[in-house]
């Protein structure tokens, strides 16, 4: 969804760092657009500067 929106908005992906903490718990397919996401201010994480990636643990 993340990717379509960028697409719909004109918005060009970049080669943006991921700094999150916790950078190693989001999926591959969707680093760039994270990145994407973070560079432009629209994420900025958790405190400590994590993402905290959703689980569907029980």
């Amino acid at each position: 969804m993340l990717e379509r929106t960028l697409e719909y908005l004109n918005v060009e992906k970049g080669n943006f760092d991921l700094d999150f903490a916790d950078a190693d718990k989001i999926s591959e397919e969707a680093k760039s657009v994270v990145a994407t996401m973070q560079a432009l201010n629209i994420f900025s994480g958790k405190p400590g500067n994590a993402w905290y990636t959703c689980t569907n643990k029980k």
